[in-house]
């Protein structure tokens, strides 16, 4: 880098073979529906390999988190955003038409999901209290960037085409996980297990759980790939097993209920159905809990856990604590976890005694929320939860396709991750999958379908 930085005439060659380059993907883009469609894909993949914690190089810069972080430095900044910038340009001739339905698409979240819509108004209007107002605003605004972000995907895309982009992507993070782990163990394998390109065993667990549901459900879609398709699930079960994770494992089995769940309650009316999915919920939180807190041969003999959860238990009636000192309103997005700060971060006190651990944040997705933006921001967040599941019994009594069981399968999986690891209110998968399962059931809602305009697509040339 020191090199090219030090020869200007080398600089400006290269600088202009990407401008050259640049310009030809927008040419053709701009004159070919199906190449612009896939750079569309390839984009949005890349997008969703950041999100999802991809740790191979290149994926932490374009990162949207890397927006906000202190200490981050003008040029990178600058970089990151014209990466942005170069992406929307060269397909900037699809998004003319795509986003000409986005006012119905927005008008529809709003009128059937009030509580998600108010739930980022609190978000954004949240630096209004933090205590650290600029970094609150500007974290708040990369979080609804990204929020806009899944909203379009979830609008372009019905839900066998995201099925399909989402199980392609889970593919290449199982074979490139799998890959690492076995001939880059430095790289894939901790002293807990397998945790492959993702940051940590557990989201990696997580990960691998509804991966091998996908292909599971795979191979019901296309009975023409089944052995290959249960050939990845029996892959994705074995790198869950090697990764050690318990709740990975608990997950597993909450997923697997929610199969069989879809298929008892599609012939239930609404309400019992409704009711059936909600017991279905609680059970499966009470379940983790039990697993996680009080079971010791589940824990300790099965799933080789520690009894503390890594010392959570310790530190989660501190964090509770601080919420009641702020109970409304919370602290501001991301105005307590703030290590950076020294002294002054408001979790400074949080400390498990007895092995010295400092947490980053609550390991628990709801308290993180809570403590953020307060009861209200809970409160919010769990009617709009409802009115998803809701939206998704609506939608399974209209659907006779396999993807049917999507957006309930996402949604648990969103919240289930969120007990004993946080991503309910950050960019991670978690919240991209949410958003995602709320746009399309407030569009796959609608009663008539004339009230839907078709999803618009760039012309044929």
């Amino acid at each position: 880098m020191n090199t090219i930085t030090s020869e200007p005439l080398l600089l400006i060659i290269i600088l202009s073979m990407v401008v050259i380059y640049i310009l030809l993907l927008f040419s053709n883009a701009s004159n070919n529906k199906t190449f612009s469609a896939t750079l569309e894909k390839v984009f949005i993949m890349l997008m969703i390999f950041a999100i999802a914690g991809v740790t191979l190089s290149g994926f932490d810069k374009i990162h949207p988190r890397a927006l906000y972080l202190e200490g981050k430095k003008l040029f990178s900044l600058l970089l990151q955003i014209g990466i942005y910038v170069v992406g929307l340009f060269i397909i900037f001739s699809r998004l003319r038409h795509t986003l000409k339905d986005i006012i119905f698409v927005y008008s529809r979240i709003i009128l059937k999901n009030p509580y998600f819509c108010l739930l980022m108004l609190l978000l954004c209007l949240s630096a209004a209290w933090s205590g650290t107002p600029v970094y609150t605003l500007k974290a708040s605004m990369v979080f609804l960037g990204t929020t806009v972000f899944c909203i379009y995907v979830g609008k372009q895309y019905k839900w066998k085409e995201l099925f399909e982009l989402l199980l392609f992507t889970n593919q290449i993070i199982l074979v490139l996980s799998v890959f690492y782990a076995l001939f880059r163990p430095s790289i894939g394998v901790t002293s807990k297990g397998w945790q492959g390109i993702l940051p940590h065993g557990n989201a990696f667990g997580f990960l691998m759980a509804l991966t091998a549901i996908m292909f599971y459900l795979q191979s019901v879609r296309k009975p023409k790939t089944k052995v290959q398709s249960l050939g990845f699930a029996a892959l994705a079960l074995y790198s869950l097993q090697r990764s050690n994770s318990g709740m990975g494992k608990v997950l597993m089995v909450l997923l697997v209920g929610v199969l069989v769940i879809v298929r008892f309650i599609k012939k239930l009316p609404p309400r019992l159905a409704f009711a059936c999915i909600i017991f279905f919920m609680a059970l499966g939180i009470c379940l983790t809990i039990l697993v996680t807190q009080n079971a010791k041969f589940i824990i300790v003999d099965t799933l080789g856990k520690d009894l503390s959860l890594t010392g959570r238990m310790d530190f989660w009636p501190l964090v509770i604590e601080h919420i009641k000192e702020n109970p409304i309103l919370g602290y501001g997005y991301l105005g307590f976890w703030q290590s950076w700060r020294g002294e002054a971060d408001p979790a400074a006190d949080i400390l498990v005694v007895k092995t010295q651990f400092k947490p980053e944040h609550s390991h628990n997705g709801f308290l993180d929320l809570t403590v953020d933006l307060g009861l209200v921001g809970l409160g919010l967040f769990f009617l709009s939860f409802l009115t998803n599941i809701a939206l998704s019994v609506k939608y399974m009594k209209r659907s006779t396709d396999v993807e049917l069981v999507m957006p309930l399968l996402l949604t648990t999986w969103a919240v289930m991750t969120n007990i004993t690891e946080t991503g309910l209110m950050s960019i991670t998968y978690a919240w991209m999958f949410y958003v995602l399962a709320t746009v399309r059931l407030c569009l796959d809602s609608t009663t008539e379908s004339c009230n839907e305009p078709p999803r618009l697509q760039e012309p044929l040339r």
